[in-house]
This record gives structure tokens, sequence and C-alpha cells, in this order.
């Protein structure tokens, strides 16, 4: 509008000068075809020679005048107006092109202006105009805000750091925010608090996953230190067992033999056996899984029989802690297309499980429960010592032991739940447990309908 208006001036100024230009001409010519005498009576006059002097020096100066001082004032004005101009869309560019978020504060705290960005917390700017600072603000870092601002209004001009802010947006996420405050009371367009905000919610969020891949990491390795000092128990002593019977069977230190004792030592020899064996099953079958090599061979399982024989193969146990086991007749189960290794080794971790973790004469409850959706749970229940939601949590982790193995007082290598999920999720199928501190576990072992054959 000023560039319009300067150049209209312009124009205007050059038409008149023009003008006056011509009516100059025009009277020096009309005095000029005069007669003699009246020219000489003219000259004579002194008005007409100052009017001549004036016409003469007006023609010689309004040019001079006009092209000399009056346009080059113009042109100066334009150039300033559009230096300002440019400056201005400069500054506009980059404010509305900057991430961090500028905001201009009363002393209260309420929003007079700011900058774009503020989109970028769910705003859009003429939105946030008006509110409040504190309405943002976690409610745990209130204080820290309130005590921020009053010292800032305090202290006009000095530059206060306010890190570590945590805002919550209109839609309810918390960003982390990293703050500069400014109180300028003085200064023209603005007289308020300036503050630059930062937002530093990435970063953080990165530190803080960080720091949880670390913490898993260190849980890991503590994980695998654990269960190498665990094997090394877990290995040693059917070991020692083996070796030991097999010395006094070498021996015969109680004649040749044919004596009943010698019987019983190969007993416990082949139990260790069995049980060594069983660990480094659970290991390679694990590892296999893992790996993505572990197949599964179908074939129909007599699920009531394989119940059956698992139990027999535990009773030594269920005889010595006098539990007492509840479960329906072989002849109730339905047949499943599994593999029959997989399902014999799923129970008998099951069931080895709720056996060492339960009291003396305590109850463990086997139940089958035939689905909606046509598939069959297996529902191992105790009334053992149970556990929380996190030492579940650690007992589905490889190597997981609820208890250290300083302070433990069962045998186990951590590996019984994780390859019984690992098995049963080879199956389509997945593992739930319901467990409470001091009153028991409940473990569900689900096969889809596609596995549960039809009578």
């Amino acid at each position: 509008m000023s560039q319009h208006r300067y150049a209209s001036a312009l124009s205007v100024l050059v038409r008149v000068s023009a003008i006056i230009f011509v009516v100059e001409a025009i009277i020096m010519l009309l005095l000029s075809l005069l007669p003699l005498s009246v020219n000489a009576w003219l000259n004579r006059s002194e008005w007409l020679l100052a009017a001549a002097d004036s016409i003469a020096l007006t023609m010689i100066a309004s040019p001079l005048v006009w092209y000399l001082v009056i346009l080059p004032f113009v042109r100066g004005q334009r150039a300033a107006e559009d230096g300002l101009r440019a400056s201005e869309e400069t500054h506009r560019a980059l404010i509305e092109n900057l991430s961090d978020l500028i905001i201009i504060l009363d002393k209260d705290g309420v929003n007079l202006w700011n900058s774009p960005a503020v989109r970028r917390f769910g705003m859009e700017p003429e939105d946030a105009i008006g509110i409040n600072a504190r309405d943002f603000a976690h409610p745990d870092d209130l204080p820290n805000l309130d005590q921020t601002l009053a010292y800032v209004v305090q202290h006009p001009g000095e530059i206060v750091k306010l890190d570590g802010l945590k805002a919550i947006t209109p839609d309810g996420e918390v960003h982390y925010l990293n703050d500069t405050l400014v109180y300028l009371p003085d200064t023209p367009g603005i007289r308020g608090i300036v503050v630059v905000v930062h937002d530093d919610t990435d970063r953080k969020r990165a530190e803080d996953e960080l720091v949880e891949a670390k913490k898993k990491a260190e849980f890991s390795d503590q994980a695998k230190t654990d269960f190498l000092a665990n094997m090394s128990h877990e290995l040693r002593t059917p070991l020692n067992a083996i070796n030991g019977y097999a010395q006094l069977v070498e021996l015969e230190p109680y004649g040749p033999l044919g004596d009943a004792r010698y019987l019983e030592y190969v007993k416990y020899i082949q139990e260790s056996g069995d049980h060594l064996l069983g660990i480094i099953d659970d290991i390679l079958d694990l590892t296999r899984i893992e790996a993505g090599k572990m197949r599964i061979e179908d074939d129909t399982v007599e699920l009531g029989d394989i119940l059956r024989s698992s139990i027999g193969f535990l009773n030594s146990r269920i005889i010595e802690k006098e539990l007492a086991l509840t479960f329906p007749p072989p002849e109730s189960w339905p047949k499943l297309r599994a593999d029959p290794r997989m399902v014999r080794q799923m129970l008998l971790n099951l069931l080895s499980n709720a056996m060492k973790f339960s009291k003396p004469e305590a109850r463990i409850d086997i139940t089958g429960q035939s689905d909606d959706d046509g598939g069959l749970t297996i529902i191992v229940a105790d009334s053992g010592i149970g556990m929380s939601d996190d030492e579940v949590a650690i007992a589905l982790e490889r190597f997981g032991q609820v208890e250290s193995p300083l302070v433990r007082s069962n045998e186990g290598t951590g590996l019984g739940l994780p390859l019984v999920r690992s098995q049963i999720e080879l199956h389509g199928g997945h593992l739930t447990i319901d467990s409470e501190k001091g009153v028991g576990t409940r473990v569900r072992l689900y096969f889809p309908s596609q596995r549960v054959m039809k009578a």
C-alpha cells in the first residue's frame, strides 16, 4: 500500500511541475509579443521585473527540486519499506518453520501469543491463546512451574532454564519439555514472559528404551549365570549317584551280584540316568524350537492313557508327599491329533511343577474342559505356594527361577514352563497361568479344535 501511495504522489508532482513549466513558457512568449512601447513601460515596472525573475527562477528550480530532493527521498522511503517488509517476511518464515515452540505469557502464565509449532501438541495456534500454562503441566511438575514463573517475573531480563518439565496434551499424551524463559516487561510488542519450548520427548523415550533394553540384557545375563550355576548342580547330582552306585555294583562289597541291595542300586542308577537324560532332552528341545528346527510328528494321541502313564511315572513323588491327586477316568478324555512325545512331556512338566511346589498332603486336580470353539483345555490346579504376577513372568522366561539358586528349596532347571509354552504353541495352542501367592496355581493348556479328534 505504501509503495503505491508514494508512486501516485510522485506522478502528481511531476504533472504539476510540467504544468507550471508550460504556463511559465506561455507567459514569457506573450511578453515577447507585446508592442515595444508596452515592453519599455513594463521594463520600467519593478513588479514586472520581480515577476519575471520569479518565473525564471521557478522555471529553473522546479524540476531540480523534484528530481534532486523529492524523488531521492521517495525512493529512499520505498527502499526502507521494502527492506522492512523483507525482514518481517524472513522473521515470519523462521517462526513458522521453527520446530521449537515460542510463547508469550503474561505474569500469571496466560498465553498471549504462540508460534505455529503449537500444532505439535495437538492444538491450533488460535485455540491456544488465553489458556494458562498451568493447564498443560503435569500435576507432579506444577510446583516447579509456579516457582519458576514467580522467579522470572521478579528478575526481568534474566534467562532461566526449566528442563524436564512434563506436559499433558489435550489427547492425554505426555511430553517432556526443556524450556527457556525471560521476562521482558518493557519491550514493545512483547511486554510479557517469552518462553522457548523444546520438545525433548523423542530423546527421552529413546533413553528410556535404552535403559529398558539394558535392564533386559542384564536380566538375561543374570538368568544365564543362574542357569549355569543351577545346571552344574542339576547335572552333578544324578551323575554322582550314577557313578557312586555303579562303583558299588562294580566292587561288589556285599558279595557277588545277586544280593537284593544291588538291584536297589541299579534302580537308583536308572532313575538318576533318566533324570539326567530328561534335563538334557529339555535343553535340546528348547534349543531346536528356538532355532525353528523342531518338527511336530503328528499321530493319534490317547490323551487318557498318556495322562495315566504320566501320573504313574510320578507316583513315587505322590506317595512321598502324600498328595491327593484327582482326575477324570482315561476313557472320558478325547483323542488328539498331536505329537505324543511332546504331549507327554508337557503333562509331565506341569504335573511335576504342581507336585514340587505343593505342601505335603495337598490336593492337585486335573480336569478337561471342552471350549465353545471346539478346542480342549487341560487344567492342572494345585494348592501350593503360588506366585505373584512378576514371578509368573519370571517363571515363563528361559532359565527363569522364581527363587535364587542360593536359597531355593526345590530342584529344577527353569526350562519346564518355557518348554511347555513353546511346545503348545507349535501345536497352535497356548499356555495361560493364574496364580496367587500363598493360595495356589492354575495352569491351562489349550489345544485348538483342529487338534481334537471327533468321537
